[in-house]
């Protein structure tokens, strides 16, 4: 990956148009345009306004990450996997928690140990991780029984979809999962 890709990824990873990404730096958006297509390279002084809303200077001119890019990288990265809100403000707080606790731990300090509990409060969001196994369980049975009471099969996979299709409605809404939501559901698939 080029100087230029990277500082395309960075300005997107950061949400900036290329516009706005070049105003910070006090130049146009052609210059933008220049730097990431790798025609021309940005200064010191343009890298170091992009470093105060957080552009990772390290990634950009070597190609690897700072050792806190790195680590908000993979936090990004289980966030996605847990399919929680992005910029949730919990998900905020709960990693800003741990990477405090990290970095005490790195510098021989105590941590206050409110990471834990900041991040247990957040899997409870997740529709990935906790199962509630008599919710997952009744959806499983109603689906076999419909499609035993209409004749009809489905593929394993496109059982699962239903399935988690079906359970993240229950858990979003809170309701009980009817015979005709599992109906619409396998015509859906």
């Amino acid at each position: 990956m080029t100087i230029g890709e990277r500082i395309n990824k960075e300005r997107k990873r950061l949400g900036y148009t290329q516009a706005a990404f070049a105003a910070l730096a006090g130049a146009s958006k052609g210059s933008q345009i220049a730097w990431e297509k790798g025609t021309a390279f940005p200064n010191a002084a343009v890298l170091a306004a992009w470093a105060s809303v957080e552009l990772d200077v390290s990634y950009v001119l070597t190609g690897e990450p700072t050792k806190e890019q790195a680590l908000w990288s993979v936090l990004n990265s289980i966030q996605v996997f847990l399919q929680l809100t992005a910029y949730d403000e919990e998900l905020g707080a709960a990693c800003r928690l741990a990477y405090d606790e990290i970095k005490a731990f790195q510098h021989g300090e105590s941590a206050k140990d409110g990471a834990d509990a900041a991040v247990l409060t957040l899997l409870k969001k997740s529709p990935v991780l906790l199962l509630d196994q008599r919710l997952f369980e009744d959806i499983l049975e109603k689906l076999e029984f419909v499609l035993d009471t209409k004749k009809l099969t489905l593929s394993t996979s496109s059982k699962a979809r239903v399935i988690l299709h079906l359970y993240k409605a229950a858990q979003a809404s809170g309701q009980r999962i009817e015979l005709s939501m599992i109906e619409a559901a396998i015509k859906a698939a």
